[in-house]
C-alpha cells in the first residue's frame, strides 16, 4: 500500500524536531480529533455508497467498476481505502476537513497541490481532487494574495475623433 510504505521510518533524529518545536510559536495539531472521527463514523453508517462497499466486501467481491475493493478494509468502525479514512458523501463534513487543512494560519493558504497532499495523507473520497481544486480556485483569500504574473498594463490611448459624421 503506497501510504504505508514509510510507516515507522525515521528520516531525521528527534532532536531536530524538538528544536523546531521549541522555536515554533504556533503548533499544528496533526492528530485527527475524536469528535471528527465520531462524526465520520455516524455519517458513514447512513451513507449508501459506504454501505454498498461493505456489502460487496462481505459477499467476497474484490472488484467494483469504480474502486478496487481489495484496498478497502474495516478499521475501528471506519472504512479505510488504501490506509486512508473514507469520508462519507456529506458536503459539510468534507468542507470542514478542507477548511481545517487549507485555512491553517501556519500553512498560509497552501495552493491546490499542497492542500490535496495534506488532505490525502489521512482522508479519501471519490472525486477528491476535483472537489479540492474547485474549493481552492474559489478561495477569496487565495485570490487576494496571489501575485500578478503578467506585464503591467500599458497607458490608455484615446481614439482619434472622426473628421466627418
Amino acid at each position: 500500500m503506497k501510504h504505508q510504505q514509510n510507516h515507522g521510518r525515521i528520516m531525521l533524529p528527534e532532536e531536530v524536531f524538538e528544536a523546531l518545536q521549541a522555536n515554533t510559536t504556533e503548533t499544528i495539531n496533526l492528530e485527527i480529533d475524536k469528535e471528527l472521527l465520531n462524526e465520520i463514523w455516524t455519517l458513514s453508517t447512513a451513507d449508501k455508497e459506504i454501505q454498498e462497499i461493505r456489502r460487496k466486501k462481505a459477499s467476497g467481491t474484490t472488484r467494483d467498476g469504480k474502486i478496487a475493493l481489495g484496498l478497502c478494509e474495516e478499521n475501528s468502525r471506519l472504512l479505510m481505502y488504501d490506509g486512508l479514512i473514507w469520508i462519507p458523501d456529506d458536503d459539510t463534513l468534507r468542507l470542514r476537513i478542507l477548511r481545517d487543512h487549507h485555512e491553517v494560519h501556519a500553512a498560509g493558504h497552501p495552493g491546490r497541490a499542497r492542500t490535496l497532499e495534506l488532505i490525502s495523507r489521512s482522508f479519501y473520497w471519490p472525486g477528491q481532487r476535483k472537489y479540492i481544486h474547485r474549493y481552492v480556485d474559489h478561495c477569496d483569500t487565495c485570490h487576494r494574495i496571489k501575485p500578478i504574473r503578467h506585464a503591467p498594463f500599458g497607458l490608455l490611448k484615446p481614439l482619434e475623433l472622426p473628421h466627418r459624421p
